[in-house]
């Protein structure tokens, strides 16, 4: 008479090195993750990453008691704010100035600012100012919106460490040729299919066009 017998498989326990190199690894990972944690206050949120802040630039030019001149040293402090604001299409230049001489003074700087390509918008007179007068550039600015100090809980404009990401996020700002494609991106156009077809037989045909000014290595 035929038996037919089951023989049950048991798996033996792994030895203890063995548990305690696994246990170890779990370890080691949950303090990577841990380490790889950000505070909340640096997060930068992906949409609506940009808003426009109207900011005003300005520089007083100051002129001797009673004259309608100012000194070389007062036309090269007028020179360099003009070259560290580098004004752009669209900014807004305004003279402000008090005092019996303060139109003809306006009238100085703004011959002034005319020789280095800066057309001046307005002039108005004011109550006080001394004998100064104040040039005003108004600029719409693209600024981060987490970065700005009012969405960040406990920042501090002398704070040594702002938000991770906001100087990236800050200077492609101020490098792309239009910032309102950081807000709203344009539609995209029809492709030209034959470009890419184009490049494709190329490739396919060993054809491929070096870049200007480079040849191509078949190493």
């Amino acid at each position: 008479m035929r038996r037919n017998i089951e023989v049950a498989g048991a798996v033996a326990p792994r030895p203890l090195r063995h548990r305690a190199a696994a246990l170890a690894a779990g370890c080691l990972c949950l303090g990577v993750a841990g380490c790889l944690n950000t505070p909340v206050t640096y997060s930068i949120p992906t949409a609506t990453a940009y808003q426009v802040e109207d900011t005003v630039y300005t520089h007083a030019v100051r002129f001797a008691p009673s004259t309608v001149a100012y000194t070389p040293i007062e036309q090269n402090r007028l020179g360099d704010f003009v070259n560290g604001v580098r004004p752009e299409a669209g900014d807004t230049v305004t003279l402000m100035a008090a005092g019996p001489l303060a139109n003809a003074r306006m009238q100085i700087v703004a011959e002034d600012l005319g020789s280095r390509g800066v057309i001046v918008a307005a002039s108005q007179e004011i109550l006080t100012g001394g004998e100064t007068v104040t040039v005003a550039l108004r600029r719409e600015v693209y600024l981060p919106t987490a970065c700005r100090p009012a969405a960040i809980q406990g920042f501090s404009p002398n704070a040594l460490m702002p938000p991770m990401g906001c100087a990236t996020a800050t200077n492609l700002a101020r490098m792309v040729s239009n910032p309102e494609d950081l807000i709203q991106g344009r539609e995209t156009g029809p492709a030209e299919g034959s470009t890419g077809v184009g490049a494709v037989d190329r490739y396919r045909g060993d054809a491929i066009k070096p870049p200007i000014g480079a040849a191509t290595s078949s190493n």
